[in-house]
């Protein structure tokens, strides 16, 4: 395995392109060992009212609507490997 740098560069200068293409580590054999990308997890106050799930849901819904072409992959709970996304089945 390829150990990271820690002098690698800054990536918050970079464009996401340019974060798609310099922000993998490759072993030698050309396999991806890391990458940047983000997660994020949110925590609502008062999340088990229906009001607070529907709110939530749209903002799934217009965040795929925004960027759901250019997501790649997702992680399903209690996995430590990625999923490839596919549009056509939306995980649940």
């Amino acid at each position: 395995m390829t150990n990271i740098d820690p002098g690698s560069p800054d990536f918050s200068s970079l464009s996401p392109k340019e974060i798609e293409t310099k922000a993998v580590w490759r072993d030698r054999h050309g396999d991806i060992i890391g990458r940047v990308g983000i997660l994020v997890s949110i925590y609502y106050l008062d999340g088990h009212l229906r009001t607070k799930r529907d709110g939530v849901l749209r903002i799934a819904n217009e965040f795929l609507r925004l960027f759901g072409k250019r997501i790649t992959h997702y992680q399903k709970e209690n996995s430590r490997r990625l999923t490839r996304w596919s549009e056509s089945e939306i995980p649940k």
